[in-house]
């Protein structure tokens, strides 16, 4: 079926350059993983409208301004809500006493708190731009060079060969053994960590929008809540063994950036000679 799609764009093309973008944008919808594609689905979706969306804004736009007595009746709701809050919170104090009642006042405001000022940016960050950053916008040349033959990409080109797009893409003159093999070195050269990574990343993204944000609240509250745990027993009990540890941890990924930009400028340096 995507075949023929990526076929009927083609013939529907007039030009060699347009054909070139269509065989380019199907080599990079073929050359991405599931967890890839999971994650462009997921910012696509974030900077698009839905067609609901889209009438309710263009109907928005034709309507008149909100009488001023809606307000007044929105504002009456809130102030009631608020004594309703504010009766229950005193009758839970009458019944439980003083101290559970100072208990719990902190408690909830530590947990809006935190809602507001930790979980909803960390989510936000995670969702919307730690898993885009691991997305490259521009087309990867190794990796379309490795797009499978039984993909449309491979149709496509074989159907326009004259084209230099095609023609990168029918550089790969590998069987499918050699393929095989060549994803198992690969695969060597990955670390566990990056492999757990991927996997943890996979998991994530392959569940819904709103399961993706429960998971995501409950690791960043419990990583924020652990490292607040930790820094004040570490400084209440072992304040020499924390800061170091502290200092160390900070300094390692420094230290990891400048090892890799000397070596990336060694490499450019022998490149260039």
């Amino acid at each position: 079926i995507r075949s023929h799609r990526v076929m009927t764009w083609l013939n529907q093309a007039k030009t060699d350059a347009n054909r070139e973008v269509v065989i380019l944008r199907a080599a990079r919808r073929d050359y991405l993983t599931f967890a890839e594609l999971r994650i462009q689905r997921l910012v696509e979706e974030a900077c698009s409208f839905t067609p609901e969306e889209e009438e309710e804004i263009q109907s928005s736009k034709t309507k008149h301004y909100i009488p001023k007595y809606y307000r007044q009746i929105g504002w009456t709701i809130i102030v009631l809500y608020c004594l309703v809050c504010a009766f229950y919170i005193c009758s839970f104090g009458i019944n439980y006493g003083q101290e559970i009642t100072v208990l719990w006042l902190s408690t909830f405001s530590l947990g809006a708190a935190e809602e507001l000022i930790v979980l909803v940016p960390f989510k936000l960050f995670m969702l919307f731009y730690l898993l885009p950053s691991l997305l490259t916008p521009r087309l990867e040349v190794p990796r379309v060079r490795w797009v499978p033959r039984y993909s449309a990409t491979h149709q496509a080109a074989r159907a326009y060969p004259h084209l230099r797009a095609s023609k990168l893409i029918l550089e790969n003159d590998y069987s499918v053994q050699d393929e095989l093999v060549q994803m198992k070195l690969a695969s060597h050269h990955h670390s566990w960590t990056r492999i757990m990574m991927a996997a943890l990343t996979l998991i994530i993204t392959i569940m819904p929008l709103t399961v993706q944000e429960f998971f995501l609240e409950i690791m960043i509250a419990a990583f924020f809540n652990t490292s607040v745990l930790v820094f004040v027993q570490g400084h209440a009990n072992y304040p020499e063994l924390l800061y170091p540890c502290a200092v160390a941890l900070l300094l390692v990924p420094i230290l990891k950036r400048l090892f890799s930009l000397e070596e990336h400028s060694r490499c450019s340096q022998v490149s260039a000679t």
